[in-house]
């Protein structure tokens, strides 16, 4: 909190109203810079652990991609397997057996993605650095 004190001495004229009143402009504007300096530092620090925590999320949601993609082939093959037994089943009018119809997806973190958007890191970078395109 900013406080202005007033005067120890009288003001005797517009000369000394006018130093005091610039004195105290000036203050305010030093006090005003250096919390917008600070301010701005926070920023800067606040964006950089935004940058890490996104570029390690995004390495990991990639791995995770790369296994779902893989776990996608494997039940696309288990499906159709499935639709060869079922199909055999309808025309021999036998219930199928061995039908295996499971499969195992991971999701995809976004804890650093919806910690750097709650705190605002995201409005200080550039739309380009996450891929947005205007």
């Amino acid at each position: 909190m900013l406080d202005v004190h007033p005067p120890h001495a009288a003001i005797h004229g517009w000369r000394d109203f006018l130093v005091h009143i610039a004195t105290i402009t000036i203050g305010l504007l030093i006090a005003i810079g250096l919390e917008q300096a600070v301010e701005y530092v926070h920023h800067l620090d606040q964006l950089e652990v935004a940058r890490r925590e996104l570029s390690v999320e995004l390495s990991d949601n990639r791995h995770i991609a790369a296994l779902n993609e893989a776990q996608l082939r494997k039940v696309r093959l288990e499906l159709d397997n499935d639709m060869q037994l079922l199909r055999a089943s309808q025309a021999s009018h036998v219930p199928p057996t061995g039908l295996n119809y499971s499969w195992n997806f991971y999701r995809t973190p976004d804890g650093a993605w919806q910690t750097a958007k709650q705190s605002g890191a995201l409005g200080l970078m550039p739309h380009a650095e996450f891929g947005f395109r205007r």
